[in-house]
């Protein structure tokens, strides 16, 4: 009990005249702290939105999906098995005097919606719109210059919009959105005569079961039902939405931790030199009769208290900043998500106890076994011999980093590729700081002074100064990286899209339309105009067997969802052919199996290749083909290119469309867009830029919530720089009286330091820029398939304005050393 009185008395001290060490390692915690409480509150919160509102989002807890109009199969199913309610939804026009606007045009039934409440404003909680009547969100009005009580065109019908839409129960985000939404009675859709057997529509047949009979209607409903037809529980329905969720939300907190491992690595740093400079207090209350226990007792008590408070203020500041997150990711994640929970803030103060004792625990055990005799010679202060103490904490904070992610991400493996990222990116920036000390090494023989003196002090890299610039470059690279691949994917899709480029795409077109509509097309000032036939069909066997499980979310987006067919008798232009040869004769031959030319990476995801055979069905009716030849497809060209193309004749019975793209000027494009839908009205058309401006708003903003989680990473190597300043405050004050006894003035001094800390934040730049290109080139030439092309002017922004803030933080942190006379710096060494 004495000893514990004591070491409590011991604590007080050091707590009333802090070592500014303490505060740097404060300063670590609550950033490291604040980027992992932020981030994981906020996955959390997106989670549990999307698990607590599975069944509202699906739009009840089991429903029946596809891509076609499935009325007509509910109508023949058993009483006991038709839905509680159905919805179709489309892509159409809606035009109001002389606009159109491109709209998702949903219609649903009385029962609408089983889950969750549609409120309409003004009006509270509603089911169906009246027929005759439209609900549609207030965007759409505004786009349209109308309001309440005026009247929309949909098809062949004129609809009086009664409301605008608040809340829309079964809708995730607005991000992917091709257009406005607009609600309409289900028996009001056949008036419009906007769906075909073959329209885009999408039809959900909805279910609320209780739970004990929800597993006998599901076995009743895939008994009855078509084996195409995919039947799903609200956890298989977004199950592509919660992968979606989980890969971003990894990735957020793989930046985030990032930050939590240099601020790990700043806590080793001040920990470390901390317990060096303590080392002659420890030999003398030894020599005074204390024990180790004391000493242990007495200094990891301050590192827990240190600990503890830099836990509160780092998961109160995260708490706060989680909220940052939602605003810079709006339309991305549901926007109505659960109030933040506090439920995380004790793992993250735990985190930081256990991290802090962990890195710490190295450097006590050797401050708590200094022998009393250490009291007759002083210690040097240098840190040079806590390199290897400081190496295994490191370890220990990058093992304890690595399960924590793995725990948060719910993965055992996921935190083992942590681990592995983290001890590569360690090893390389390491390597990367060694490199660049000896390369200042070799430039210290000539120039004047003060460059002389300040790249030989860099080029001796003593520990410090290594994980300073590792950290540093750390942060450069989470900050540079994601900039350097946002503009370069940019670049390359203006870059790769050709002059005059389709701008537009018309869907919808009914066979006997076709030539008019080509005709207003031209006459319209449309050019390369080129209606394509197109069979929307579903996947059905390969090889005469069904085809087996996806094993990726590509190969599954191909067997759940229909895909587009079309015929040509000449070969695609601008797809060149990768294997086989396309068909010489253009007239099928009844007696032969039709062919297929198959787009290279479609047939890579379902593992089929040249002689594969492949059957469709449409309707009902099925279709086989033999792949004959695999071609490369330029998306990028906009043209009307499909993954699937067949030989002519095959497809001749079956229900078509006819699509096209086409370039228009955009003076022109309104103006032919209401003659053609004034004329057709099941005509739809896509407005291309309009698609690319909310794909490039989309790539900005998950640019922007990674840059705010990188500037974590920045802070935190900051902090890694103040502990090295810190932690060689001795040396230099030894080496500034050296220096101004033998003649050097205090400018001389600052020029010194100012070209070390320039130098420092100059290497940490180049190394962080360097990584930064080259996992741009992996990203880029990898992941996206595209050509690598970074700009310079980042790189360049990178270097000065990192040089810049190391330069003036590492100026800052040494102003002492500069204010102190020569003799009371040699007096105090």
């Amino acid at each position: 009990m004495s000893e514990l009185r004591t070491a409590g008395r011991l604590l007080r001290g050091e707590l009333r005249r802090p070592d500014p060490l303490l505060l740097a390692m404060l300063l670590a915690v609550v950033i490291g702290v604040a980027a992992l409480t932020s981030v994981s509150g906020f996955a959390q919160r997106v989670q549990a939105a999307i698990d607590a509102r599975a069944a509202v989002l699906l739009g009840g807890s089991v429903q029946v999906t596809e891509q076609r109009d499935l009325r007509s199969v509910a109508a023949g199913l058993p009483a006991s098995l038709r839905p509680a309610a159905t919805v179709l939804e489309l892509p159409t026009m809606a035009s109001a005097a002389d606009r159109l606007r491109l709209v998702e045009l949903k219609a649903v039934d009385d029962a609408y919606p089983l889950l969750g409440e549609l409120v309409i404003d003004g009006h509270g909680a509603q089911h169906a719109p009246a027929t005759g009547e439209l609900w549609v969100e207030p965007v759409l009005l505004a786009q349209l210059g109308i309001g309440i009580g005026d009247r929309i065109d949909l098809g062949y019908s004129v609809f009086t919009v009664a409301g605008t839409i608040a809340n829309e129960p079964d809708r995730v985000a607005g991000a992917f959105s091709i257009g406005p939404r607009v609600l309409m009675n289900l028996s009001d859709l056949p008036a419009t005569r906007l769906v075909s057997a073959q329209s885009r529509v999408r039809s959900r047949l909805l279910y609320d079961p209780p739970a004990a009979s929800r597993s006998a209607l599901l076995a009743q409903l895939k008994a009855a039902l078509p084996d195409q037809l995919a039947v799903e529980t609200a956890k298989d329905g977004i199950q592509e939405t919660r992968d979606i969720t989980q890969q971003a939300t990894d990735f957020l907190r793989l930046v985030a931790l990032a930050g939590v491992v240099l601020a790990a690595a700043a806590v080793v740093l001040a920990t470390a030199n901390l317990t060096e400079r303590r080392l002659l207090t420890a030999a003398t209350l030894k020599a005074l009769g204390a024990s180790q226990r004391l000493i242990l007792l007495t200094y990891a008590g301050l590192i827990t208290t240190v600990a503890l408070l830099g836990g509160l203020l780092g998961a109160a500041a995260g708490n706060a900043l989680e909220r940052l997150l939602p605003l810079l990711l709006s339309g991305l994640i549901p926007p109505d998500l659960p109030p933040a929970s506090f439920g995380v803030l004790p793992v993250a103060v735990l985190l930081a106890l256990l991290v802090s004792l962990a890195v710490a625990t190295p450097p006590l055990m050797r401050l708590g076994s200094t022998p009393p005799v250490a009291v007759l010679r002083a210690p040097s202060g240098g840190g040079g011999g806590f390199a290897g103490v400081e190496g295994w904490g490191l370890v220990l904070a990058l093992l304890l980093c690595a399960g924590v992610y793995g725990w948060l991400s719910g993965s055992v493996d996921r935190g083992l590729v942590a681990l592995g990222l983290l001890l590569a990116a360690a090893a390389l920036f390491g390597l990367g700081a060694r490199l660049l000390a000896l390369l200042a090494r070799r430039m210290s023989g000539a120039g004047p002074f003060a460059w002389r003196y300040a790249t030989a002090a860099f080029g001796r890299a003593p520990m410090h100064t290594v994980l300073a610039v590792a950290a540093l470059g750390f942060g450069v690279l989470a900050i540079l990286a994601p900039a350097l691949v946002e503009a370069d994917l940019l670049r390359q899709w203006q870059l790769r899209v050709p002059v005059e480029a389709p701008n537009r795409f018309l869907i919808d077109v009914q066979p006997d339309q076709r030539d008019e509509v080509q005709r207003m097309l031209v006459d319209g000032g449309a050019q390369g105009v080129d209606l394509r036939p197109m069979v929307r069909a579903r996947l059905s066997a390969i090889d005469g067997q069904p085809p087996k499980p996806a094993t990726g979310m590509r190969a599954r987006r191909y067997l759940d969802r229909e895909n587009n067919l079309t015929w040509r008798a000449d070969p695609e232009p601008d797809n060149p052919l990768l294997a086989g040869r396309w068909w010489s004769d253009p007239v099928a031959d009844p007696s032969t199996p039709a062919q297929i030319s198959a787009e290279d990476e479609w047939a890579q995801a379902l593992g089929v290749g040249l002689g594969s055979t492949i059957t469709f069905e449409v309707s009902g009716q099925q279709v086989t083909g033999v792949i004959t030849s695999l071609r490369e497809v330029h998306w990028e060209s906009l043209r009307s290119n499909f993954f699937v193309v067949f030989s002519p004749g095959a497809l001749d019975a079956l229900p078509a469309t006819y699509v096209t793209s086409y370039y228009i000027a955009p003076n022109k494009a309104d103006a032919l867009l209401r003659t053609l839908v004034q004329r057709y009205p099941n005509l739809t058309a896509i407005d291309l830029d309009a698609m690319t401006s909310t794909l490039q708003d989309m790539v900005s903003r998950l640019s922007r919530a990674t840059g705010f989680l990188a500037g974590f990473t920045v802070l935190a190597g900051l902090a890694v720089l103040l502990a090295a300043v810190l932690a060689e405050r001795s040396r230099l004050l030894t080496e500034a009286a050296v220096l101004r006894t033998l003649g050097a003035s205090r400018r001389q001094l600052g020029t010194i330091y100012t070209l070390r800390f320039a130098l420092l934040g100059g290497a940490a730049a180049v190394l962080g820029s360097g990584v930064a290109l080259a996992a741009g080139a992996v990203a880029c030439v990898r992941f996206l398939d595209i050509p690598y092309q970074p700009s310079a002017w980042p790189i360049l922004a990178a270097i000065l304005l990192s040089t810049a803030l190391v330069t003036v933080t590492g100026t800052l942190g040494v102003r002492q050393v500069l204010s102190t006379p020569p003799m009371q710096s040699l007096r105090s060494t």
